[in-house]
């Protein structure tokens, strides 16, 4: 904020909330546009269940297997373990040797409720790779919710993983 003489000049609320929706009315268009084109567009303009739809279509099973990751991921941040399991499960079914798959599955499956089941996908992520940062975090946030005293222990060794297998770039 510009400093006017020896007290802070501060903007009326009525006109950062103006600039605000200025911005972000920029954004949604932005946004919009993207999404004509691509699954990462829709991502983008927040219409995931169009995305979803894309990404069925799409031919190249790695694409296609990334964005139902990515969704996934999206939908449990949006509070939708249901939607995001059902996304996970099928990402999994295209490789089950993804160890995002198995990591996003496995939380989809903690937030649901049932513990097992993502013990068991958790067990496949690390399976697939030991040094996963993500499955080590999903161990860390088991073990939390289970009482396990060793919980911040794991979760420090699961950001150490992902700051030594972080990739270049």
């Amino acid at each position: 904020m510009p400093t006017v003489g020896p007290t802070t000049h501060r903007s009326p609320p009525c006109l950062i909330s103006a600039n605000w929706r200025t911005a972000n009315d920029s954004s949604a268009a932005l946004r919009g546009s993207q999404s004509r084109e691509d699954p990462d567009g829709l991502i983008w303009a927040d219409r995931l269940d169009q995305a979803a739809e894309r990404a069925h279509d799409d031919p190249d099973i790695d694409s296609r297997r990334t964005t139902l990751v990515l969704l996934a991921q999206l939908q449990l941040n949006r509070g939708q373990p249901e939607i995001a399991l059902h996304l996970a499960d099928e990402a999994v079914l295209l490789d089950s040797d993804d160890e995002n798959a198995w990591v996003t599955t496995g939380y989809a499956e903690l937030v649901g409720g049932d513990v097992t089941s993502a013990r068991e996908s958790l067990r496949q992520a690390l399976r697939v790779n030991c040094a996963s940062s993500g499955a080590t975090a999903l161990q860390a946030t088991i073990e939390h919710l289970s009482g396990d005293e060793n919980a911040p222990f794991t979760l420090a060794r699961a950001v150490t993983l992902g700051v030594i297998f972080r990739p270049p770039g």
